[in-house]
Order: structure tokens, then C-alpha cells, then sequence
């Protein structure tokens, strides 16, 4: 295989300043570790060939568990931690991406940006414009204030020519650096920017967590295109809405389709039926769902639209013998009670902490499980109901998000979609 362009992540750092019994880097967001859900980024840009994950002492056996191609302990210092991981480099590497374990929302765009900035450049940093007003203080006297438009904030990935800074590291007394690019600017080094993202936060305290775990609830991470070609899809809700758009997206690729009409398999029973269970599936898509006006028929709701998924899941236990994939569809009232519709909004919110608590349970069994709560969407029920806008969002789109998502290697994603956000 080649490893033209190889990620490196650094993993080895203490975390003192987030307070935690462990490193931050091996803390729980969403039901699995920060690092864990950085290597999944890194792993679904098609640019990166190779992930080394550059571990602290002490924590192999839980670094093992987040995905990446390679394993290596570091060192004392960040510094030694990036020469210990251009050491793991093989030796046709071209392009090196050195990221930080805590930044779990670098996406595609910003790693295709670092790799087309090594064709102009031996460095590139990845930054983003300063809202602020800088200040430059000696002993709480301001000395200077920079040209706003002159600053920028330094994220990374930080991105390299292989042979132009592995030698630097080999070489170089590396005390007093805070970052790589410090590094490579400071030895000579044609160094250049591209933009990164308002996304790409680091985790560094308790606060930074929180923020987190909504940034993930609204951040859209696309996966790799899907590859459907002879799997088995149970689509259930196929008959109307976004399920109907998702089996026309599906009669695209060259995979079966199983999609049982609502008289076949009843979702609000408390049992599937058993035919079902003598499937062999790779994906389970769950578009079914009702909706009705207050909290008239509270129980149908319920099981229709959260009961159901633990049948489902159930089932995917017992018919995904080499692993697969759950797409279960939620809604943005999840996150935010409708008062016309409570407790549709309550079966809803109940799917996307169902989806976050099973993802790290369902890993086990080498099932994915992700939701896709849609704003609203133009479909009959909607235009039924009157509750369609000039921001609602076609159900096409919502159902190319949700098949995107039928063989992707990410769990416990909760990716919220909104017209005006992710493209949308």
C-alpha cells in the first residue's frame, strides 16, 4: 500500500490543564475517546495513505482501540513525540500531517488544503482569521496592537514535505518550541497558510468538552463515498417522505434492498417478525416514523419511532455476523421540544441518546450506529400539517446524508441538518 501522505497524531500529552484522572486525549465524547473520534476524521479523508498515532506511556492498550495504522510511544515533550512519529514514517512518505489528538473536527476540506499548499510550499499551518482585537502586553502595559487583519489563530493539522523536515528534527536542539511549524519557520523553511475552520476546536478544559459535544451534534462529517455494491439494506419507512428518496438513492447502487410495507412489519408491536431474523443485512436504515399534534396517541409515537430502534438493534446483533451499519433518522426537535409536537420531540430526543449510548456497545459487535436528525423537510406530511418554510430542506438531499452514512466506518455520530449549515 502506498503512504504517500501520512497523518500523524499526537497523543502523548498529560491534559494537566483539563482536570482529568486520565489524559484528555483519552476522554469520553459521545460514547467514545476524543482520540478516537480524531482518527476517525483523519482516516475518512481518501488524501491520507497512513495514520500513526503517537501515544503517552501508559496508555497503549486504549490508544489501540481508536482505528489508526500504527502505534508508537512518545516522548517527554511534543517535540520528541513529532520526531518519534516522522521515525514511524515509511520511507516512500511524501506529505506529513501532524494534528493534534484533541481536535476531533478537522474535515476533509481542510487536509485537501494542506496537501495542495505542499505543492507551493515545504510548510503549510493551517489558521483562521482573529475576530478579536489583538493586544501585546509586558507587565500589564500594552506595547503594541497589531493589524487585526495581519493575525490569524494557528490550528492544526500542520502540514510538511517529508524530507524537508525530518531532517531538521534529527538534527535540531528542540527545546523552547510550542509547535512544528515553529519549528520548520525558524529553520528556513518556505512556509505558507491555508484556512482551517471555526469546527476545528481544541479540547484543552472541561468547557471546551461541552462545546464539543454540541459542535459534534451539528458538525456534518462526510463520510467516504458509500460502497453498497452487493450489500443488503432493510429500509423500513420506504413507502413516503425521505424514506421514499433514500430507496431511489439506493436503486442507484447495485445492492439488494429489502423494504417490508408497514402491514409486513408493524413498528409499534413489541416484536419483529421472524423472517427477518433469517437475513443476512449489512445495513439497517429507519425512516418509519409517525407524527401527530400534542400528546394524543403518546404510545404509538413511542414505539414507532424510539421502541422500534431496539428492536432493530437487536436484530442487527443477531443478523450483521461480520459487522454493519445503523442509520436511524431522528429530527431537530430532538434538541429543541416542538410545543405543537411534545412528544414526537421526546421520541426523537430519546433516538439520539439512544445512538450515542450504544454506539461504544455496538463497536463490540463491529456495528456502526449514527443519526440523522433533518430540520424541517418538505414532504406530504409536512405540507399536511402547514409546517414547511422557506427553510425547509428537500428531501433528496436529507436522503443522500443518510445513505452516506449506510457503510461508513464513524459511530455515534448525531449530525444535525440545517439549511444554511454544512451546505445545506
Amino acid at each position: 500500500m502506498s503512504s504517500k501522505n501520512v497523518a500523524i497524531i499526537l497523543a502523548a500529552g498529560n491534559g494537566g490543564r483539563f482536570g482529568s484522572e486520565i489524559p484528555k486525549q483519552f476522554v469520553k465524547l459521545n460514547g467514545k475517546s476524543i482520540l478516537s473520534h480524531t482518527v476517525s476524521a483523519v482516516r475518512s479523508s481518501p488524501l491520507i495513505d497512513l495514520t500513526i498515532v503517537v501515544y503517552k506511556g501508559g496508555y497503549k492498550e486504549i490508544a489501540e482501540k481508536s482505528g489508526a495504522d500504527i502505534y508508537v510511544e512518545g516522548g517527554e515533550t511534543r517535540n520528541l513525540s513529532t520526531l518519534i512519529g516522522l521515525k514511524a514514517c515509511p520511507p516512500e512518505t511524501e506529505n506529513v500531517l501532524i494534528h493534534d489528538a484533541v481536535r476531533p473536527f478537522v474535515d476533509q476540506s481542510i487536509i485537501g488544503r494542506c496537501i495542495e499548499g505542499l505543492k507551493i510550499f515545504d510548510a503549510v499551518d493551517v489558521v483562521i482569521p482573529t475576530a478579536d482585537t489583538i493586544v501585546q502586553s509586558d507587565s500589564n502595559t500594552i506595547i503594541n496592537i497589531p493589524k487585526r487583519n495581519e493575525m490569524f489563530r494557528g490550528q492544526t493539522p500542520q502540514a510538511f514535505k517529508f524530507n524537508a523536515i525530518y531532517p531538521i528534527y534529527s538534527k535540531v536542539n528542540l527545546d523552547g518550541f510550542t509547535d512544528d511549524i515553529g519549528v520548520a519557520y525558524l529553520n528556513g523553511l518556505h512556509c505558507g497558510v491555508v484556512l482551517g475552520s471555526e469546527w476545528n476546536i481544541k479540547i484543552t478544559s472541561p468547557t471546551d468538552l461541552f462545546l464539543a459535544e454540541k459542535i459534534q451534534q451539528f458538525y456534518y462529517a462526510k463520510p467516504d463515498k458509500p460502497d453498497l455494491e452487493g450489500k443488503t439494506i432493510l429500509l423500513l419507512g420506504a413507502s413516503g417522505g425521505i424514506g421514499s428518496e433514500v430507496y431511489k438513492i439506493l436503486k442507484e447502487h447495485n445492492c439488494v434492498i429489502l423494504y417490508p410495507s408497514r402491514d409486513l412489519v408493524d413498528l409499534s408491536k413489541d416484536h419483529l417478525p421472524e423472517f427477518l431474523f433469517e437475513e443476512k443485512i449489512d445495513c439497517i436504515i429507519n425512516c418509519a416514523g409517525v407524527m401527530h399534534l400534542g400528546t394524543e396517541k403518546a404510545e404509538e409515537i413511542m414505539n414507532v419511532n424510539f421502541r422500534s430502534n431496539l428492536l432493530l438493534i437487536d436484530l442487527a446483533k443477531k443478523t450483521m455476523k461480520n459487522g454493519g451499519n445503523i442509520v436511524l433518522v431522528g429530527s431537530s426537535s430532538s434538541l429543541h421540544g416542538r410545543p405543537e409536537f411534545p412528544i414526537y420531540s421526546a421520541s426523537k430526543a430519546a433516538t439520539v441518546n439512544l445512538t450515542e449510548s450504544m454506539s461504544e456497545i455496538l463497536s463490540g459487535y463491529n456495528i456502526r450506529i449514527n443519526c440523522v436528525n433533518p430540520g424541517r423537510t418538505n414532504t406530504k406530511i409536512t405540507d399536511y400539517l402547514g409546517i414547511t418554510g422557506d427553510d425547509s430542506l428537500d428531501a433528496r438531499d436529507v436522503a443522500q446524508i443518510i445513505v452516506d452514512y449506510s457503510t461508513t466506518t464513524l459511530t455515534g455520530m448525531i449530525v444535525n441538518i440545517r439549511r444554511g449549515i454544512n451546505g445545506m
